[in-house]
């Protein structure tokens, strides 16, 4: 998955932003295992329930990290005509909780990822010939600008909403065996998750500890099961630790 701000040209005063085609259809399966996880987490969910959810989390996990699992699953889904069911809008009433927290999610996220890279042009980044420490010093930059653009639109679910940037760390992370090394222009995972973390906390430390523990319990699930194990960008630390 990649994101890119860049400028149109000299004579425009606008710019572009280009994404990967997969990025809506990552995002939506990274919505979905996170809104299982956080889902299994309330306190009046049924034993059953919760089995239901991690059987749900371990679908889209392995859609996430294994593509040819993903694309039997929309061939498969494309053949039963499911694909078209799926593009029905259902009234609020008919909304499970669950699916709240999956929208919440999704809005939060995407809203996160398009502020980061507004954050670059705002803050004039793409216009900078920067050395590479400079460079990971703007991912930051850009970071926080995509969190306060989440935290200005909050809505009432707040933990959703700002569960939602930590979420967008820990889905890049899956494609990286070492998200506690910096790449030559981009600082580490770890160090832009840690840096997410020290922002919430400035906003709701209780609620920044709350969120890190569910990532913390979220990664080490990943992390130990034999789905994201079996592939060539496992973890070799627990770096959300």
């Amino acid at each position: 998955m990649n994101v890119e701000a860049m400028n149109i040209d000299e004579e425009s005063d606008g710019y572009l932003i280009t994404m990967n085609f997969d990025i809506d259809l990552q995002m939506e399966l990274m919505c979905e295992l996170t809104s299982s996880y956080l889902y299994s987490l309330h306190s009046n969910i049924k034993k059953g329930e919760v089995l239901d959810q991690y059987i749900y989390m371990s679908e889209n996990l392995l859609y996430l990290v294994n593509k040819n699992a993903l694309l039997e699953k929309i061939e498969s889904e494309r053949m039963n005509g499911q694909d078209e069911k799926e593009g029905i809008v259902l009234d609020a009433k008919d909304i499970t909780h669950k699916e709240h927290i999956t929208t919440d999610l999704l809005e939060a996220g995407m809203s996160f990822i398009i502020g980061h890279e507004i954050g670059h042009h705002i803050l004039k980044h793409t216009e900078s010939d920067a050395t590479p420490d400079r460079k990971r010093l703007e991912e930051f930059e850009a970071d926080n600008f995509g969190l306060d653009l989440v935290i200005k639109g909050l809505k009432r679910r707040e933990k959703n909403y700002l569960f939602a940037p930590l979420m967008v760390i820990l889905m890049l992370a899956l494609a990286e065996a070492k998200p506690d090394e910096p790449s030559e222009e981009h600082p580490s995972l770890k160090d832009r998750y840690l840096n997410l973390l020290s922002r919430l906390s400035e906003y709701n430390k209780d609620l920044a500890q709350e969120l890190q523990q569910n990532f913390q319990r979220l990664a080490a699930w990943i992390y130990k099961g034999p789905i994201f194990s079996s592939q060539k960008d496992y973890w070799d630390t627990k770096w959300w630790v």
